[in-house]
Formats: structure tokens, sequence, C-alpha cells
């Protein structure tokens, strides 16, 4: 490996801005790091103000930065809302994402059943969700990634049933159930604190899985 190559490993997740003052050394920015800052930020002046209320001006003053910051992590207001509405359901679904590969579909089956019944999104997290998002939900800025992620998870879930039951009919579909079921009981845990009942919930998800 070259020092060349070297530097361009360290710096690859990182962004160089200048400092003002001639001379002086790069300030270096650890780009996640900002685009968590600025998602934290937007957030905050979406709750606070209304989504429809806050320009991109405004996320930059809530950073004490220039506007032309925002937009380098975030080429339009669209782009930076549908990151937060994917922020805000990756951390509903990370149970199910951090799950190892299921060796069978009764393993598969027990995995969906624990995530659902033994795990559910923080109450506050579904609740900021619906006070910033609530009212917009048909705005395409919102609905286009919203449904965005969960036909990710629809088709991430219909592969590993193609993978588990190669004779199942339409796996794709069945997973679209799935997600639904999965997101419902999710949703209504996290917004009423109501726990399904398990033996109820294990049928259901049963019944899916074995349509033929």
């Amino acid at each position: 490996m070259t020092f060349g190559s070297l530097l361009r490993d360290c710096f690859s997740d990182r962004q160089v801005i200048k400092r003002k003052s001639g001379g002086s050394m790069p300030k270096i920015v650890d780009k996640d790091a900002m685009r968590e800052r600025i998602l934290d930020a937007a957030e905050n002046a979406f709750h606070r103000d209304g989504i429809t209320q806050v320009r991109m001006v405004d996320i930059a003053a809530e950073l004490s930065v220039a506007k032309g910051t925002i937009y380098l992590y975030f080429p339009s207001r669209a782009e930076l809302i549908a990151a937060l509405v994917t922020r805000f359901f990756k951390s509903a679904e990370n149970p199910l994402a951090a799950a190892p590969p299921a060796p069978s579909l009764e393993a598969f089956q027990k995995m969906i059943l624990q995530m659902v019944t033994a795990s559910s999104p923080d109450e506050s997290t579904l609740l900021r969700f619906f006070s910033i998002f609530g009212a917009e939900l048909k705005n395409p800025d919102i609905s286009t990634p919203l449904a965005a992620y969960f036909d990710m998870l629809a088709e991430a879930l219909g592969a590993e049933l193609s993978r588990l039951a190669p004779n199942m009919p339409d796996p794709t579909q069945t997973a679209r159930a799935l997600v639904s079921v999965i997101d419902g009981l999710m949703l209504h845990r996290g917004l009423f604190g109501h726990n399904a009942d398990i033996d109820t919930t294990k049928r259901l998800i049963t019944a899916i899985l074995s349509s033929p």
C-alpha cells in the first residue's frame, strides 16, 4: 500500500473544510457524524415549528452553519426528509435487520414471532414520528421514502423465504403480508402500549407462512 492510498483510505469517509483564516490547518469533519447532526437538527425543528414551516436555512440556523453546508449532505429538502423518515423506521425495525439468517422456515417463523412479541419500538419514537409527519403522510416527500422502505423490507423477507421455502408459490406476497403484521403489531404496541396476544399472533404468522 502506498502512502497516497493510505491517505485516501483515511479520508474516504471524511470531508475536509478549510478555515477562513489563511495558512491554518484544515478542519476535518466526520461526514457520518455531521449527517446525523443535520438530521437531529431537522427533526427538532420539524417537531417544534411544523414540517411545512421549516426551510433548509432554518435547519442551518439550528446548527449555526451556512445553508450550503446542509446542501453538501442533502442536495434537496426532499432528500433530507426521506433520510429522516428512513431513520425513524430503521430504528423501529432494527431487531429484524440485526438477526442472522435463519437455518430453517421454522426458525424464521420463531424469529419473527420473537421479534414481534418480545420487542417493540420506543413509544416516544413513534409518537414523535406522528407528531412530525402525521399531517403530511400524503405528501410524496414523506410517503415515497416510507413506501420504499417497506418495499425494501418485504424484498429482504421475500428473498429469505425463497431460500428457505423454494416451493412457496409467492414468497414476495407472503413477505408483504408479514411486513403488514409486523408493523401493525409494533405500531399498536408503540402507540398504545398494548401487548398482542402471543397465541393469536403465533397462529396468524403460522397461517401466513403456511398459506398455499
